[in-house]
């Protein structure tokens, strides 16, 4: 529904001479806060006179004119959903106007609620351009962060399957390595050893040939050389000393014929001649003991001689024990014609 307000603005003047000054007053006239005053000066009475206010008197300066008379009615027409629409319509009375200048722009009357709803919705627009705004720019920042960090998320596993790779390619290197080096080890050891074979086979054969060329290189022992033994012209010392030496030679080379004495010279001759005395006297050589092969053949012979005589003893005695114990075992028999006693065993 259409609201409709008023405003009478009426003026009179004398005629006067051309650039007269003229008062023309306004009077507002609301609804609710001041009476209407028609055009013939005439108060409304059925309006209650509350709150009148009385505008600024302006000066304008009017053309020459005779006695006039001018009314200006506006319109303030509001509908729902639209801004105030100020309509203006001027009528002009009087006679002999001249040069009078009619109003022909559009006239606005806004409220001050309506500047505050305004400056509201403005404020209130602003506000959601700038929340608008804000978000866009918290979009575009969580966006940038988000790029950033999967960025950041890709840098970092390119970067950690470089060093996957890397520490593959060392762990490959590493065991390459150690192949190869075990595979080196293998063969080096496998190396010593062929050499240390050969440098023990070559050592055998060494002392083979030293052996073979020392036994042909010394002169060969007669067989009965111990009977030429002559002991006012041998050195009694030195025998002596050969035949300590002889003891230690047999416990450090053992040999069963030396030391049991079991079997009789002429079995154990040319064994001692071809064994026993070449080594003893090497014995002798590498101690720094100078003996001559007489000396070396009487001990061999004296110590198989000492050897013989031990054994003899203990097979004597052990004869002696068996015949005592069949004598103890037997008893006396009754004795024959011819005087012989028997015996029998228990």
């Amino acid at each position: 529904m259409d609201r409709i307000n008023d405003f009478s603005k009426s003026f009179s003047s004398p005629s006067t001479p051309s650039g007269q000054q003229f008062f023309i007053t306004f009077n507002d006239n609301s609804s609710n806060n001041s009476n209407s005053i028609p055009k013939n000066n005439v108060p409304n009475n059925d309006v209650p006179k509350n709150n009148v206010q009385t505008p600024p008197m302006i000066k304008v300066n009017a053309p020459f004119s005779s006695t006039s008379s001018t009314t200006i009615s506006v319109r303030r027409i509001k509908t729902p959903g639209q801004n105030n629409v100020i309509r203006k319509q001027e009528t002009v009375s009087g006679t002999q106007t001249t040069h009078f200048r009619k109003s022909t722009h559009r006239l606005e009357l806004v409220s001050s609620r309506m500047r505050r709803q305004q400056q509201q919705q403005l404020q209130q627009q602003q506000l959601q351009q700038l929340q608008q705004q804000q978000k866009q720019q918290q979009l575009q920042q969580q966006q940038q962060q988000q790029q950033h960090h999967q960025l950041q998320q890709q840098l970092q596993q390119q970067q950690l399957q470089q060093l996957h790779q890397h520490q593959m390619q060392q762990q490959l290197q590493q065991q390459q390595l150690q192949h190869q080096l075990q595979q080196q080890l293998q063969q080096q050891h496998q190396q010593q050893k062929q050499q240390q074979q050969q440098q023990q086979q070559q050592k055998l054969q060494q002392q083979q040939q030293k052996q073979m060329t020392s036994i042909s290189q010394q002169s060969v022992v007669p067989k009965k050389l111990y009977e030429e033994f002559d002991p006012k012209k041998a050195d009694l010392v030195l025998l002596k000393y050969t035949k300590e030496m002889l003891k230690k030679y047999i416990e450090e080379e053992p040999s069963g014929i030396l030391r049991n004495g079991e079997c009789t010279w002429s079995e154990t001759e040319p064994y001692i001649r071809e064994v026993h005395f070449p080594k003893f006297r090497k014995y002798l050589n590498d101690r720094g003991i100078q003996a001559q092969d007489i000396i070396i053949s009487k001990c061999l012979k004296d110590l198989h001689i000492s050897r013989r005589d031990l054994w003899n003893k203990k097979q004597r005695k052990l004869r002696e024990l068996r015949s005592k114990e069949q004598f103890d075992n037997a008893e006396a028999q009754s004795p024959r014609s011819d005087g012989y006693v028997p015996f029998k065993r228990k």
